[in-house]
Order: C-alpha cells, then sequence, then structure tokens
C-alpha cells in the first residue's frame, strides 16, 4: 500500500517580515539582545520587543510598514523622550482638537523647524525627531520648550520664510481675434 502525501488544509500565519517590509532587527538597549518586530493586539499596531521578553521588557515603536521609530534607547532615555514630547507637543496642538488638521500640520512642521535650527540640526526633515535624541538633547528640548511660545515660533518662522510674491492679475483683451 502506498501512502501518498496529501496537503493539510490548516493556513500557515504569514511572516512578520512577509508583512513589514521595512522591518530590521534592532540592539536592545537594556540587555544587548536582539530587539524583533512583534505585533501589538491591544494597540493593532506593529512594535518591536526584546527576544529576552519576559526577562527583559525593552519595547520600541514603529511605523504602520514596520520601519523603527527612531533609535531604541535604555528606560531613562525613553523616559527624557516623553518628557521632551510633552513639553514640544502643546507647541504645535497635539490634544487640540479645535485646531483643523492642516492647521496642525502646518503648526507642527513650523515647531519642528525651529527645533532643528534652535539645536543645530543640519537636515531637519531626516534628523529633527525626538525617537533620535540622547539624554541631553532632550533636556535641551524641554529648556527651549518652556522659554517659548507657539505664537513666538511663528513669528520667528514668518521672518525667515520668503514671502511669495503677488501675482499681478492681467484683464484678457477687449476684443480677442480668433
Amino acid at each position: 500500500m502506498v501512502v501518498a502525501a496529501t496537503q493539510s488544509n490548516f493556513v500557515t500565519r504569514p511572516r512578520l517580515v512577509d508583512i513589514y517590509p521595512a522591518s530590521k532587527v534592532l540592539d536592545c538597549p537594556e540587555c544587548g539582545g536582539e530587539m524583533v518586530l512583534r505585533e501589538s493586539h491591544k494597540y493593532n499596531r506593529p512594535f518591536y520587543g526584546c527576544i529576552n521578553f519576559p526577562h527583559c521588557r525593552a519595547t520600541h515603536g514603529a511605523h504602520p510598514d514596520g520601519k523603527p521609530l527612531g533609535i531604541p534607547g535604555d528606560a531613562q532615555t525613553k523616559r527624557w523622550r516623553m518628557a521632551a514630547h510633552d513639553a514640544l507637543d502643546p507647541l504645535w496642538g497635539r490634544d487640540e482638537e479645535k485646531l483643523h488638521p492642516q492647521v496642525r500640520k502646518r503648526y507642527r512642521r513650523s515647531v519642528y523647524w525651529w527645533l532643528g535650527e534652535m539645536l543645530g540640526i543640519h537636515n531637519i526633515k531626516e534628523h529633527c525627531h525626538i525617537g533620535l535624541f540622547n539624554i541631553e538633547q532632550c533636556q535641551q528640548v524641554i529648556a527651549l520648550c518652556q522659554s517659548t511660545s507657539r505664537q513666538q515660533i511663528l513669528e520667528w518662522q514668518a521672518e525667515r520664510m520668503p514671502k511669495p510674491k503677488k501675482k499681478r492679475h492681467r484683464r484678457p483683451p477687449r476684443y480677442a481675434h480668433y
């Protein structure tokens, strides 16, 4: 009697690497192990967790495509980054529900541009993220945010932004010749 191999009817779960192409293996800042991409069922988004869980409870956020949110930091660095966000985010209106989303986006862009200039960051779009900052930079962010307001930042930006030229309104000719 010959036994034929048959395919099983169970469905295999896709690997996270296939779902999130931008994922990578990170170094754990707490224990030195590896941090791999996991899925949070509570928040319905990916995150990086240490492979030595539950002995090491280090985690790090991820974009929806699996790309890490900055550089993983130890517990003290994470606390300083959260404090920096708590100081910076009200300047662009994170919790102001009455702000129109486009206005909030413009404020956020202005605040981060201002912050990058104040910290001397050259490529602001790529490198001015609190997730990339160390403890000293987070302390500088907190000090800068405590000494300014949104209005001062917007005035600072208005001084540096080139004013768009007004378009001259031209009337069409009175008698068009076709």
